[in-house]
């Protein structure tokens, strides 16, 4: 997997590919033990003021399988 490491949660979310990406994306940072800091990023950034962090950062969760009412 190749992700910047420069770029934000949502940005490495969104550029991952088909689905083994994102497993492959979830067992890492799961393994790591940072899933779940970078899933309260995104809940955050969700809740932005600014327009295209909140996007993305509702894109980003909804690739990962959380649905968004």
């Amino acid at each position: 997997m190749t992700v910047a490491l420069h770029s934000s949660p949502a940005d490495q979310i969104l550029a991952l590919q088909g689905p083994e990406g994102i497993s492959d994306y979830i067992s890492e940072r799961t393994k790591r033990r940072q899933l779940s800091s970078i899933i309260r990023r995104l809940n955050a950034d969700a809740k932005s003021d600014q327009t295209d962090v909140r996007r993305k950062a509702i894109q980003a969760l909804g690739r990962l399988g959380f649905v968004n009412d």
